[in-house]
């Protein structure tokens, strides 16, 4: 029996299903056989967030954002 042929719509549905779920899709891999693997995006870090205070600034305190 010969493999199956992937399709558009079999790829979409597989990435929107993940997009879905509020998750990042990375590399879509098509294995010989016709099925599909979707490899999940690593997600950032958070980016550092510079301090909030509103006070007066204390001696030696840095506030720049990094």
């Amino acid at each position: 029996m010969p493999a199956a042929t992937p399709s558009k719509s079999r790829i979409q549905n597989a990435i929107q299903a993940i997009q879905a779920a509020g998750l990042t899709p990375g590399e879509v891999v098509i294995a010989p056989d016709g099925s599909l693997r979707v490899q999940i995006a690593d997600t950032p870090a958070p980016a550092n967030v510079p301090s909030q205070k509103t006070g007066p600034k204390k001696w030696g305190e840095d506030r720049r954002a990094a």
